[in-house]
């Protein structure tokens, strides 16, 4: 009875040590699975921030070629607006001599007349 009790203890104590293994081997595959989801969230999180990254660069691109796009416009109206100055000041100035030979004619008009 003594053999049979000892060998049912050695039985029981072989199940525990074999419970203990399925334990730790349990925990390693736990952990090893927690390691690899950590993985995976930081790839994924990689992802998504290189997503952004992208889309990101994008928007700017459409921002920098609407930007050169006004300032094209705003030159080249500024450009209009100098140029139509120009002519403005070239006018004035032909005026301005024509009135200043019409000016010297009724001069020398009244001189002669006096």
């Amino acid at each position: 009875m003594v053999k049979i009790a000892k060998l049912f203890l050695q039985s029981e104590l072989r199940d525990v040590e074999e419970a203990k293994a399925a334990k730790e081997e349990l925990q390693a595959f736990s952990k090893e699975a927690d390691r690899k989801a950590k993985a995976l969230e930081a790839e994924n999180g990689r992802a998504l921030i290189e997503r952004q990254n992208t889309e990101l660069k994008a928007k700017l691109t459409d921002f920098e070629t609407a930007q050169r796009c006004k300032v094209k416009v705003t030159i080249a109206t500024l450009e209009a607006k100098i140029a139509n100055l120009e002519d403005q000041l070239d006018n004035e100035g032909k005026e301005r001599l024509l009135q200043q030979n019409d000016i010297k004619r009724w001069t020398r008009k009244l001189k002669n007349k006096y």
